[in-house]
């Protein structure tokens, strides 16, 4: 008589060795995915730096191009509490249009553009990939579109663009021969959240004022967004992941890190 052998007698599989298979699965798992994690964060930060070398290319040529005056914001001293509703007759300047000549080609360098809402293909190199805010277009009080909410993952420090009471007025000569273009923060990383309701912030804030201190920056830069470090660009082009605490002394050209609103009253 035919006997069938163990392996036939058996079709299924237990309770207990089916747990054990699930045990394996998961601890393999728990194994594997921080390492991709990992590798993600790792390309995103790349492509991050990427994106700050490409800024920085546009910032120095336009710098070229203007004899080493980057665009004055406001003709005054923005750092002056009794000159700020000044501010209110002159139009917003984005560094973003300033720049894009030298990154997007000239069919992409349009300001009406990107006052109209409207974002171009080049303008994504003004995005990390760990910016998870959403560009569109910025509606006004009144309902007409001027400009585009969240257009860049990157805040430009407003000393490039602004002159103060506190530091006076920098060009690339200055900054070459009294702080080190290697030796000052330029752009950091923005952090979408500080600029999005319930905050208070406009959605289009592309740069960020040292003199109001580090109370008032710190929320707005995303200092934490690679792994608890950023992405910070030098003047001289090159970029660095590193802590706020190391990142910050550099974007004060004294070194002098003011941590409480330092405007001047009048």
């Amino acid at each position: 008589m035919f006997r069938k052998s163990a392996f036939e007698a058996r079709s299924a599989f237990t309770l207990v060795e089916v747990l054990v298979v699930v045990a394996i699965i998961g601890i393999l798992l728990a194994l594997v995915l921080p390492a991709v994690q990992m590798a993600r964060e790792a390309s995103r930060r790349t492509q991050c730096l990427s994106n700050l070398h490409q800024i920085a290319l546009g910032a120095q040529q336009y710098y070229d191009a203007y004899d080493g005056q980057f665009f004055l914001h406001h003709p005054f001293d923005a750092d002056v509490l009794a000159l700020a509703g000044a501010s209110e007759s002159f139009a917003e300047i984005y560094w973003e249009d300033k720049i894009m000549p030298w990154i997007g080609g000239a069919p992409e360098a349009n300001e009406e553009l990107a006052r109209a809402g409207i974002v171009t293909g080049s303008a994504a190199i003004y995005r990390c990939p760990g910016d998870l805010s959403e560009q569109q277009p910025y509606i006004d009080g009144s309902g007409v579109t001027d400009g585009i909410a969240q257009r860049t993952s990157y805040l430009m420090n407003s000393l490039l663009s602004h002159k103060t009471r506190r530091y006076g007025r920098w060009t690339w000569m200055r900054f070459l021969n009294e702080v080190g273009t290697s030796q000052f923060v330029c752009f950091s990383e923005r952090d979408a959240d500080a600029f999005t309701p319930p905050a208070d912030g406009d959605p289009r804030q592309d740069d960020y004022d040292i003199w109001l201190g580090t109370s008032t920056i710190q929320p707005w830069i995303a200092y934490r967004r690679h792994a608890r470090l950023a992405n910070y660009l030098y003047l001289d082009g090159h970029a660095v992941t590193r802590d706020w605490d190391a990142a910050v002394v550099d974007m004060y050209p004294d070194k002098v890190v003011l941590t409480v609103d330092s405007s001047y009253p009048q």
